[in-house]
């Protein structure tokens, strides 16, 4: 009797069900003994903890501990007043041995030589009783306890049952002992699959003997049994259990067109166990990050990203990555940027035939928002030929906005800040981006639900009416959201500082600046065009004015900068009103505009000129051109982008001589 502990074991392994409780080769059982005496339980707890403590035991005290509960305990098997139904799991494990055991035999027949060992378990199976099994285990439980003292506690969770109202059970997995001897050991996968076989032969021949192919063809032209059972339940890892369909005729919504239950949609056995099967292999561990991801942060609730071609090849490429980011930064060594993914994708795609081209990509989400019940949130299909367009587009969209840079401390403790360049966001870091809503001058961020996953993917695959309005509520977002972040950002580079965020968000000011690009971009407005235009120059004189600003306290107040520097105390009014904001600069930068004409000495005259002569250009330009009485949306955004935008190529920020004062990692 051993731990099953490798996870990749646990998930091949199956059991034939007969009935609620009723299996093989596993079934679930209680610990083995319980105590009648609330006293009994105290102390049986107190014993665990000790076990399990850094400081265990000794053999003579442990022994004569095991000694006293065993004397005071009775057995979890059998129970005095039984179930409700009359039974107790004394009762359920013989039944499992006996019943279970011999409809399987009459069902699977004679065996070949890679099942011959589960035919042989089975047989042996039958050679026992529950009685039998228990003392069994109950004597190997007693032996592990003594003789290995550093499993004495997860041991005695399988003798004892010690805490809560109700037992937790446990499943107990039967193998043959000399499995060496045969081609398979009982529940390995290809045994597994021959006892799959023999069943699905047997269902295609009801009780009649008649041949299930006289029955009319399923809704996939299938012909087979099983049309009015229940369909199969399966286990993932990140919603727990999910029925492949679920369609109640209880609910008066189902009988919209006169049937309900298996009759409004029919599907065979085997089209069932195909299903089954195929939803359980894309969704195990070793595939995570490659056909699917836990989206779960921005799904509102317990959700899952599934993405797979239609034809793979042999080695899964990593779609759901691409769409939803590698979750390990660290496991990731180029850092987990979207262009490193995307360039791994294309290459697993272009060893596939020329053929495959043109072949179907499939994405679908699924959550569960009550915890209960699964829902389909989207499920679209594209080419794959789309998606190789639709990542390259993304990234271009990304990189066409004004160069910015983002100050932050490095990976390492006690570095010293760095100037870091933004990030291309994945699809659904935009959702997690956008959901944040930042207070108190962008030091508290929330988490809000505006966006959903479904909303990234169309961001990145969708076109026309639909990627219009994704894209216009996206902004909307970010200038509700995200503005409050984006100018604190903004102040603290333009002070050589690093801005102070909550812990765990500090990547948001590197995913941001390109978010706004990107979405400018969707919307249909370029670079080239929104960089010349009144809201971004708007933006580029208050972020100009910031940096004189600094450089006036610097060299006048002996370094002392005010909390809010000039330009950015205007930028929420600029955003709504650009031309009462301009008159209300010129009127508070005055006096840092005359100091900056006369100044002719200093550590940084070239940099204060360079700031004075920038103010002067932006201003002509803006003389020439009409300024909106407000701004939309989008123009609030180009406004942003021009405020984070670096200065030009011969000036440089002003580096804080305090590089601890608003680091995340202080």
């Amino acid at each position: 009797m051993s731990p099953i502990t490798d996870r990749a074991v646990r998930v091949e392994l199956r059991k034939y069900e007969k009935a609620a409780g009723y299996s093989f080769p596993s079934f679930n059982v209680p610990p083995l003994l319980r105590f009648a005496s609330d006293e009994e339980k105290r102390r049986a707890v107190q014993f665990r903890k000790a076990l399990g403590s850094k400081k265990p035991p000794g053999t003579p005290e442990r022994d004569k501990e095991l000694a006293h509960l065993l004397s005071v305990s009775v057995s979890g098997w059998i129970r005095p007043d039984k179930s409700e139904h009359g039974k107790d799991e004394m009762d359920q494990v013989n039944g499992c041995l006996s019943s279970v055991v011999q409809d399987l035999r009459g069902m699977l027949g004679e065996s070949t030589d890679r099942s011959r060992s589960f035919v042989e378990l089975l047989r042996r199976a039958q050679r026992t009783n529950g009685h039998a099994l228990y003392e069994q285990l109950k004597q190997t439980a007693i032996r592990a306890m003594k003789l290995e003292p550093y499993q004495a506690a997860e041991w005695m969770d399988v003798l004892f049952f010690c805490t809560g109202k109700q037992a937790k059970k446990f499943a107990l997995v039967l193998e043959l002992n000399d499995q060496s001897q045969f081609a398979y050991p009982a529940n390995h996968p290809e045994v597994r699959d021959w006892v799959n076989g023999r069943l699905l032969e047997k269902m295609e021949t009801d009780s009649t003997g008649m041949q299930r192919n006289a029955v009319a063809p399923d809704a996939f032209g299938v012909h087979g049994g099983g049309t009015n059972d229940s369909f199969p339940e399966i286990k993932m890892s990140v919603l727990g259990k999910v029925k492949l369909r679920a369609m109640s005729g209880e609910s008066p919504c189902q009988r919209r067109y006169r049937s309900s239950d298996a009759k409004s949609f029919r599907v065979s056995q085997p089209i069932r166990q195909d299903m089954k099967n195929a939803l359980e292999w894309i969704t195990r561990d070793e595939r995570r990050g490659r056909t699917w991801s836990d989206v779960s942060s921005v799904g509102g609730g317990s959700a899952m990203l599934i993405a797979y071609p239609s034809e793979l090849p042999s080695q899964a490429p990593e779609l759901a990555g691409l769409f939803c980011g590698v979750e390990e930064e660290l496991s990731d060594p180029d850092g987990s940027r979207f262009e490193t993914c995307a360039r791994r994708v294309v290459r697993t795609l272009e060893g596939r035939p020329k053929t495959l081209d043109n072949d179907d990509l499939h994405v679908i989400v699924l959550t569960k928002p009550d915890g209960y019940r699964t829902k389909v949130l989207h499920s679209s299909r594209y080419t794959l030929q789309h998606l190789r367009d639709s990542a390259e587009e993304w990234q271009a969209f990304c990189r066409d906005s004004p160069p910015i840079e983002i100050r932050q401390f490095d990976l390492k403790k006690g570095d010293k800040p760095i100037r870091k360049p933004p990030l291309t966001p994945f699809p659904a870091q935009v959702v997690w981006c956008l959901n944040t809503a930042w207070q108190q001058m962008g030091m508290r961020a929330e988490t809000t639900f505006g966006l959903q996953i479904s909303d990234a993917l169309s961001l990145l695959l969708a076109d026309g009416p639909l990627l219009r309005t994704v894209a216009t509520r996206a902004v909307q977002l970010v200038t509700r959201n995200s503005l409050s972040l984006l100018l604190a950002i903004g102040q603290a580079t333009h002070q050589g500082k690093v801005h102070r965020m909550t812990k765990g968000y500090s990547k948001q000011a590197l995913l941001l600046p390109r978010i706004l690009a990107l979405l400018l971009r969707k919307l249909g407005s370029e670079k080239g065009t929104y960089m010349k235009s009144p809201p971004y120059l708007i933006g580029r004189l208050l972020s100009l004015a910031d940096q004189l600003h600094v450089q006036y306290c610097r060299e006048v107040r002996k370094g002392q900068i005010p909390p809010q520097l000039v330009g950015n105390s205007l930028m929420t009014s600029a955003m709504e009103t650009p031309e009462k904001a301009l008159a209300l600069l010129w009127q508070r930068i005055k006096p840092y505009h005359a100091w900056a004409q006369t100044v002719q000495s200093g550590d940084e005259v070239g940099l204060t000129k360079y700031f004075l002569g920038e103010i002067g250009r932006v201003c002509a330009t803006l003389s020439e051109t009409a300024l909106p009485s407000r701004c939309s949306d989008a123009e609030k955004v180009a406004m942003l982008l021009g405020y984070l935008a670096r200065s030009g190529t011969g000036a440089r920020y002003p580096e804080s001589s305090n590089t601890q004062t608003e680091g995340e990692q202080q």
